[in-house]
């Protein structure tokens, strides 16, 4: 009988130890990244993919705020800027109420800017 290498009984080796302390290390890192996240300023997205239910998925997703909402966005979208949330199965970061809040004050951002770029 012929075996290929992948079902070889060497082709994975001995199993890789992991040290606890780089596992604290990158859970300290990640925490502190979403807490980074939580008070920066983003637009945020709504995601219009239609599911196997036929619903929609509606789930609001944190984006840079050069992207604007589009009939065709949906969670995947935002796979290179945060592909932790990149997935319709993914709860929302935050709740709508506050991700409502967050635009209108994005919004009044945005209204800022426009009229001070017209005065100059």
């Amino acid at each position: 009988m012929v075996r290929s290498n992948f079902c070889s009984d060497d082709y994975f080796g001995e199993p890789a130890e992991l040290d606890a302390t780089e596992m604290t290390n990158l859970s300290l890192q990640l925490s502190l990244r979403r807490e980074d996240k939580k008070t920066s300023i983003g637009n945020w997205i709504q995601c219009q993919e239609v599911l196997d239910t036929g619903a929609i998925c509606g789930k609001w997703r944190r984006a840079p705020l050069f992207v604007v909402q589009s009939s065709d966005w949906d969670c995947s979208c935002s796979v290179l800027w945060d592909p932790i949330h990149a997935d319709c199965a993914v709860p929302q970061e935050l709740g709508t109420a506050e991700v409502l809040q967050q635009l209108k004050y994005i919004n009044k951002l945005k209204l800022r800017l426009d009229s001070y770029k017209q005065k100059r």
